[in-house]
């Protein structure tokens, strides 16, 4: 969010139902004031509403809707109020499910001609060591080759606790590696993208790319 609200995109909408939990600090923007403490500590705070307040004084036009999209049908229809041209996916994945959440906003994105970039991180646990990946994929308006090509989280990762593993340069990594994405595939940057993934490995320090021709293999 850091990142894309200091973009020159003139309407940002964020989409998000979760509450602003503690484990959420280390990855937000700044810190916490001693008000804001306090009053999570009496009402907990909508996630999206915090990140709009917080970048209100920079910039207009952030939206926060606190809704979770758990149907193809309602995120769709929330794509007919509010037209969108790109989309940045960030989603949890469910470990003991088949049919993941992801599943119903791809489907629904693709459905709606909108292109869009999915953003991941998975970690590992190796004795006291962390390790894991962080994955980019791009897929152009009205693209189904997600459902053969993106890269599936819930087989990646064996922190069950991941959440208390708090590696917020990580997660600053995710969201560089999804913005410079768009940015390529929008034209703002002179280089264009030759690869739909991008994967950076704790365990080998760079960047690895599968190049467009080899993404559903």
């Amino acid at each position: 969010m850091d990142i894309l609200a200091k973009t020159p995109v003139s309407k940002i909408h964020l989409l998000d139902a979760d509450n602003l939990e503690w484990h959420n600090f280390m990855r937000a923007p700044g810190a916490l004031t001693e008000e804001e403490i306090k009053s999570q500590r009496r009402k907990p705070l909508s996630k999206v509403n915090y990140y709009q307040s917080k970048y209100a004084a920079l910039r207009n036009g952030i939206c926060a809707h606190s809704i979770r999209m758990d149907s193809r049908s309602k995120f769709t229809q929330f794509l007919s109020e509010h037209p969108i041209d790109y989309c940045f996916v960030c989603i949890d994945q469910q470990s003991d499910s088949d049919s993941p959440r992801q599943d119903v906003v791809y489907a629904a994105l693709s459905g709606a001609g909108v292109p869009f970039v999915d953003s991941g991180v998975s970690i590992t646990l190796e004795g006291t060591s962390v390790g894991g990946a962080v994955t980019t994929s791009a897929y152009p308006a009205g693209s189904v080759e997600w459902k053969n090509a993106i890269p599936n989280a819930r087989v990646a990762g064996n922190a069950l606790h991941y959440r208390n593993i708090q590696l917020p340069e990580v997660n600053a990594l995710a969201a560089a590696l999804a913005v410079m994405e768009w940015r390529r595939r929008t034209d703002q940057y002179v280089s264009r993208s030759t690869s739909f993934l991008h994967k950076f490995r704790i365990e080998k320090p760079h960047i690895a790319y599968r190049p467009v021709e080899e993404r559903c293999r």
